[in-house]
């Protein structure tokens, strides 16, 4: 069974119930394939893993709810909607954006009972700071530091026909990213023990040529080895460096327990990796931060996502609902059609 079917059958327990055994054990089987299928030839990995799965699966259930109630996103929305109006500069831009969203489309076109897509929209943030003026109680002071913000980039990722099942397919993606962010440590690891042999096997030819021709006066003088040599002592400096450093990864027949070691301390502590955390801030009309209780300003919630991994992943994430009748894809607007056949 997929991810998305664990998931679907017992995501409803998380933060209820608790994790059962089964879900435990799917998951584990599930990142294990995803990282590397060879772990499960390894003698009680899923008892093994169990503990840092339930530790992931703890992480994954805390998140639930951060994700505000999807939000309305149309044109007629626009102007009533803080958020829409923080997050996109008009309703044409808005509307710019869900039609050139080919993944959207695709969605729509697969479910055509829907009336509305429930999305993740995922946006970069960049947070410009300014001197300017501002009410400071019946004072107007200059010089005030602004903070301003500007969201772009506005990508369209998860879809789904309700907040129940986007939640669902957002847990997956963080089950997901763990996984991801294990494999990139095999592969790493993998790499650095690639070049750590490779210029072994470059130093050994090195000295076995130092060894042939000998080191110039050293050896015309006193006909001594490579090893009494400056030139050769770098040389074996290296190599023992090179030789304990392999040796700290073990050796490869020792690989797979290493795959699992790192795939368990990945899951041990996925907060290291996964910064997920909610903002809630009060801006103006014109995107700048401002105090709660001033009369032009309005509050707007969002989760930022920051993933240690590389490259470095930051993002900002907002749910909100695209109703099916604004999704007009580029070349096929229905005005453009209307002036065709006039």
């Amino acid at each position: 069974m997929g991810l998305l079917g664990w998931l679907r059958r017992s995501t409803p327990k998380l933060g209820t119930d608790g994790l059962s055994e089964a879900l435990v054990r799917e998951a584990t089987d599930y990142v294990v394939r995803m990282c590397d299928p060879r772990i499960a030839l390894l003698g009680r990995y899923r008892e093994r893993l169990a503990p840092p799965m339930i530790c992931a699966l703890q992480f994954v259930q805390q998140q639930h709810g951060l994700l505000e109630q999807p939000v309305l996103a149309s044109p007629d929305a626009w102007p009533g909607t803080p958020l829409l109006r923080a997050i996109f500069a008009s309703p044409d831009d808005m509307l710019r954006v869900f039609n050139q969203c080919s993944d959207l489309v695709e969605w729509l076109n697969r479910n055509p009972a829907n009336d509305e897509a429930v999305v993740t929209l995922g946006m970069a943030l960049r947070e410009q700071k300014t001197l300017g003026m501002a009410m400071q109680g019946d004072v107007m002071q200059r010089d005030v530091v602004q903070t301003t913000l500007s969201f772009s980039e506005h990508r369209a990722r998860i879809f789904s026909d309700s907040p129940a099942t986007l939640w669902r397919s957002v847990a997956r993606r963080i089950v997901d990213e763990l996984a991801f962010i294990a494999l990139s440590r095999f592969e790493a690891e993998q790499t650095s023990r690639k070049e750590l042999e490779e210029d072994l096997a470059l130093l050994r030819a090195r000295l076995r040529t130092f060894e042939r021709r000998g080191t110039g006066i050293d050896h015309l003088a006193a006909g001594s080895s490579v090893h009494a040599s400056v030139e050769g002592r770098k040389l074996l400096h290296q190599l023992e460096d090179n030789e304990r450093r392999l040796a700290q990864m073990g050796a490869s027949s020792d690989l797979l327990e290493l795959r699992l070691n790192m795939l368990t301390e990945t899951l041990l502590q996925p907060e290291k990796y996964v910064h997920i955390d909610k903002h809630t801030v009060c801006v103006d009309s014109m995107n700048r931060v401002v105090e709660e209780d001033l009369p032009d300003g309005n509050p707007i919630s969002y989760v930022t996502v920051k993933v240690d991994r590389t490259p470095p992943l930051e993002r900002v994430l907002v749910a909100i609902r695209i109703p099916r009748a604004i999704v007009q894809p580029v070349g096929l607007r229905l005005d453009d059609a209307a002036k065709l056949l006039g």
